[in-house]
């Protein structure tokens, strides 16, 4: 570990005191539960673990052990945003680790960050000095300071932002619930249905298009929004005890599954993971250990779950890991010499990890590192192996056009309204999918297929094999009924009619070109036009379906 400078460890007695309260983590005993006396088990027993890790390759990506303190990345993982503290800068990565940038960021605390698809904007918090936005991918910084709500003293502890980088939510400590819905141009606060409308929050986390929100304070206060946050309700969280001193939350993609952690800070330590899989109307602890907990991060689908501890009495800093949607967590082996884990994210897929240590009430620096896994597929979207189904039949034009193929694959577009059931089909993006078994006790309303591998599986058209065999066996022709007028009626031209839209022809989008208004791409069997807004905000690595702001769908010209 290196010896951090006296000048990196200068802040205003002031401000010490504050960020003390804010930074908790590592002052706990380990043992006694909040509000009570009794140990909770050390470790999950061998017998009551479901979860298998895969095997993680850990690599430092940042040469020098800081200070860190905050994490994000983008939906792929290639954009990573590492803060330090106390007087350290934002880092910005846009390879996933291999290199690093903090352009013009100011030195101070950097508590939170969040970003948009393909890292076309990124919002950074500075504990006691405001929040700072970048759409260059973190070249360059700018204060957001056109209003009271986001002055240059404000104490924010935790930021969200929907993938289109449109709606902000942000929290405040000992403050209020700020909003945006217009990238940052305008705010308002979030009203509470209850007095006091200013608590002392810890964090925020929202589903992908901004609608479900979760905020959470160390007074043991959770309050949740259905509706990007122009209404809000308090959260039973039992069986969790009341008081509980939230410290860090996590929504998934669609906001069904969330995850809850405490801190030492409130009063006591945490008193484990706590998960609920119905937008937080029911919970359950899937992993019992007293403790600091200081960061949590979730794949699209909430399937996997990563989470981070310091060191807490004699309890020792660990990540865990969950692939089983936080019913069971295990501890992954990390490379010697950190214990102080600080931070934590994860990719939509589940596949791409980045976990920082460091302590600021100790001084403490650590390390950042990176890792890929090869199991967990949820990908952001479903490009995987689904080649666009309704393409592929124009081909085998044996004459007997009648019957085009497609009809065994039609099946109901995806409708974020209806409730489906086990083996219920639909389509979506050009992608057959059928609701799986999990469907029967999930609510999978408002649950788009490639965000929810669990609810939902790709299925193939299953019914006549793609029209090679239906036709060769009239090939013998014997004429024998249509005598006179022998075959003049089968179309006279055979096959030039299905000339299926060459003016739908467009290039397959591609993450690496920057496109102006009015390019078109396909995408997953979908043809889209780059939007006038394209003409300012760099969109690259800015998937069609992920940015409505930048893309819209077209029709055949």
């Amino acid at each position: 570990m290196r010896e951090i400078p006296p000048s990196r460890l200068r802040i205003t007695a002031a401000l010490a005191a504050l960020w003390l309260a804010a930074c908790g983590g590592g002052g706990g005993t380990g043992d006694p539960v909040a509000g009570g006396g009794s140990a909770a088990p050390s470790e999950f027993t061998a017998s009551q673990r479901v979860t298998t890790a895969p095997s993680f390759a850990w690599t430092q990506a940042y040469p020098a052990a800081l200070i860190w303190h905050s994490l994000a990345s983008d939906t792929t993982g290639d954009i990573l945003v590492a803060g330090e503290a106390p007087n350290g800068r934002v880092h910005v990565s846009t390879n996933g680790g291999a290199s690093w940038t903090s352009g013009n960021s100011p030195s101070g605390v950097w508590i939170g960050s969040a970003v948009s698809a393909g890292g076309a904007r990124i919002v950074s918090l500075v504990y006691g000095g405001g929040m700072y936005m970048s759409t260059d991918r973190g070249a360059s910084w700018t204060q957001v300071n056109n209003s009271p709500l986001v002055g240059s003293g404000t104490l924010f502890e935790a930021v969200t932002l929907s993938q289109d980088g449109q709606r902000i939510a942000a929290v405040v400590q000992n403050g209020p619930i700020v909003l945006s819905s217009d990238g940052g141009a305008s705010w308002h606060q979030g009203v509470l249905p209850d007095a006091p409308q200013q608590r002392w929050w810890r964090w925020i986390d929202g589903s992908q298009d901004g609608r479900v929100l979760v905020a959470v304070s160390h007074n043991g206060e959770v309050y949740r929004s259905l509706d990007y946050g122009a209404s809000w309700s308090a959260v039973n969280y039992s069986p969790a005890p009341q008081g509980e001193h939230w410290y860090r939350v996590k929504v998934s993609a669609d906001g069904h599954a969330v995850a809850m952690a405490g801190n030492s800070f409130g009063g006591g330590p945490g008193t484990g993971i706590y998960v609920s899989h119905d937008y937080g109307a029911s919970w359950s602890r899937g992993y019992p250990v007293v403790g600091d907990y200081t960061g949590i991060a979730m794949s699209a689908d909430g399937s996997v779950i990563g989470v981070t501890m310091s060191t807490s009495g004699s309890s020792a800093g660990r990540v865990l890991y969950s692939n089983d949607s936080g019913a069971s967590f295990v501890t992954l082996p990390m490379p010697a010499g950190d214990t102080e884990w600080r931070t934590i994210t994860v990719s939509s897929g589940g596949d791409r990890w980045a976990v920082a240590a460091g302590a600021f009430n100790t001084g403490t620096a650590g390390h950042l590192y990176t890792a890929r896994t090869g199991a967990p597929a949820p990908t952001p979207a479903p490009s995987p192996t689904p080649a666009p189904a309704p393409s592929p039949a124009p081909t085998p034009a044996p004459t007997p056009a009648p019957t085009p193929a497609p009809a065994p694959c039609a099946a109901p577009t995806w409708n974020g309204t209806t409730r489906y059931l086990p083996g219920d089909r639909v389509m979506r993006n050009g992608v057959m999918y059928v609701a799986t078994a999990a469907s029967a006790n999930a609510w999978n309303v408002n649950s788009p297929p490639e965000w929810t591998p669990s609810l939902w599986a790709v299925t193939a058209c299953s019914a006549p094999a793609p029209a090679p065999t239906p036709a060769p066996s009239p090939s013998p022709t014997p004429a024998p009924t249509p005598a006179p007028t022998p075959a003049p009626t089968p179309a006279p031209t055979p096959a030039p009619t299905p000339a299926p839209a060459p003016s739908c022809s467009a290039p397959a989008w591609s993450g690496t070109t920057h496109y102006l208004p009015g390019a078109r791409v396909t995408r997953n069997g979908t043809l889209y036009v780059a939007t006038q807004a394209s003409a300012t905000v760099w969109n690259e690595n800015s998937p069609p379906e992920w940015t409505p702001s930048l893309w819209a769908v077209a029709s055949c010209s």
